[in-house]
């Protein structure tokens, strides 16, 4: 990605912050997800506060996950490993106990 944002500036950069917004518009077009302004290959460190925590629970009870936030070290990995075969079942017995629900009440 880095390469390609490298070339794009050589090729369009035209020495004004418009033409740098260009092409980083497009390149967020092309990739699906925000580019930033920045050269950094780093992305930034999610807070982990109540609910980027708890959209993190939910994606994985779910089995949505997402991957924009993922476990990083081997312990947490195993964790959650542990913590989705016991969210996961679980999560299916509400689903239909409240589609059970809901069902009778309509």
């Amino acid at each position: 990605m880095y390469s390609l944002k490298k070339e794009l500036l050589k090729k369009h950069y035209k020495g004004d912050n418009k033409s740098v917004e260009y092409i980083f518009n497009r390149l967020t077009d092309y990739c699906g997800k925000p580019v930033r302004y920045n050269m950094s290959e780093e992305e930034p460190d999610y807070k982990w506060d109540f609910y980027n925590s708890l959209f993190f629970v939910i994606t994985v009870v779910s089995t949505i996950g997402y991957g924009n936030l993922a476990p990083t070290t081997s312990f947490t990995r195993i964790f959650m490993i542990f913590y989705a075969l016991i969210g996961i079942p679980i999560n299916g017995i509400i689903m239909v106990t409240l589609g059970e629900y809901f069902g009778k009440s309509f």
